[in-house]
Formats: C-alpha cells, structure tokens, sequence
C-alpha cells in the first residue's frame, strides 16, 4: 500500500540531497527509482544502493514521485530561450556583442 503523501523534504532532496550526477545524468526517471529503492542496473552499477537515500520513499508511487520530481526539476530551470533569441555563435568573437547589434552599430558610424 503506497501512501498518497510526499515527503515534505522531497524538494530539498532534490535540489541537493541527491547523489552527485543523478539527477543530471538520469533525469526523474532514474532519481524516482532511486528514492523508491528500485536496484536499476544503473542504481547498481552506481553502487548507489548501500546511499542512505535509497529507498526513502518507498511508500510513495512511483509514478506519483516522478511527476513530482519532474515538477521540481522543471521550476528550477531558467526560462527557455526564444527562437529570436541570441545565442552563443550568433556573438562576434572580438567583441562579444551579438552580431546584429555590431551592424547596427556600424551603420550608425557610416552616418
């Protein structure tokens, strides 16, 4: 029987009390397997079954975990970026401003 509660320091497992790299390297998936105590080949192959988290939520639904872990992971992250934005190779090596405003800036000194 899984109870319907989460833990109430489930954001601040997530945010920091996870191993090192799983989160990153497993995404929710893998951090909800973890804390239900699920021994996943990659679990294992971590040797992340023997962590004092592993297991401490293995009253909660996976499921359940995981949207939640998602939902967290999610509000972390900065805002995504829009299509029009300026993104690293549109930046002018010498300068470091972004390439449409260097000529513009150009265009005003012809003037």
């Amino acid at each position: 029987p899984f109870v319907s509660e989460l833990p109430p320091d489930l954001p601040a497992i997530v945010n920091s009390g996870l191993p090192a790299g799983l989160l990153e390297n497993g995404g929710p998936r893998l951090a909800a397997k973890f804390l239900v105590g699920m021994a996943s080949p990659k679990i294992v192959g971590l040797r992340l079954t023997n962590d004092e988290l592993f297991g401490y939520c293995d009253d909660v639904d996976f499921k359940v975990l995981m949207a939640e872990i998602e939902k967290l992971v999610n509000t972390e992250k900065p805002p995504e970026e829009d299509d029009d934005s300026v993104h690293g190779s549109d930046l002018d090596p010498e300068t470091g401003l972004p390439m449409d405003i260097k000529a513009m800036e150009q265009l005003e000194d012809e003037d």
